[in-house]
């Protein structure tokens, strides 16, 4: 019985708010308009609402480690173009890109520890992962913050979020298939 998700979700809980901040930067730095940043907010909002209905079918027939790595190669992606090209046209790619994944970092991790460990088990993992995703949540910042600090670059900071996630989305990879024992 194994589950070795529980660092890569914490890597993946700790892009949450340097992207929410991404977004208000990229507002800021670019010619938008003042009602964008909210509007990309409510299409990241409204796409992850649809998108979870999608992403459940796919996650289940993804094997091992390789639902999470999935989502989170999808959020790291959904992370980038406000880095690239702040503006408009970027800031809602990535809320649309964003939006319609990073509700499903939930639901694979969820997945994985139902398919590698014994049903008497998943109350106790599902709680210990959503600690581990809670400080991913609270380093997430720090973390994004004391780089930006030390580089005298908000926009270093920034790079915390695809960072940590190509990491959680590579380290996924890893996650060994359920043995037989375990289901």
């Amino acid at each position: 019985m194994q589950i070795q998700t529980n660092p890569q979700y914490t890597l993946s809980a700790s892009e949450r708010l340097p992207f929410s901040d991404k977004v208000v930067v990229a507002k800021q730095l670019s010619q938008s308009q003042p009602s964008d940043a909210p509007l990309s907010f409510e299409i990241s909002g409204l796409v992850s609402t649809v998108s979870t209905l999608l992403w459940g079918r796919a996650l289940g027939a993804c094997q091992a480690g390789r639902g999470p790595a999935l989502v989170f190669a999808a959020t790291m992606l959904g992370a980038l173009p406000v880095l690239l090209h702040p503006g408009p046209t970027a800031m809602f790619l990535s809320a649309l890109l964003f939006g319609g994944s990073f509700l499903a970092g939930p639901t694979s991790i969820t997945i994985v520890a139902q398919r590698q460990l014994p049903a008497s088990s998943w109350t106790a993992a599902i709680s210990l992962l959503t600690v581990g995703f809670a400080l991913g949540q609270a380093a997430g910042p720090a973390l994004a913050g004391a780089i930006s600090d030390a580089l005298g670059s908000v926009a270093a900071g920034f790079w915390v979020s695809p960072a940590l996630l190509g990491i959680a989305a590579c380290v996924n990879l890893l996650q060994r298939p359920a043995r037989a024992s375990s289901m």
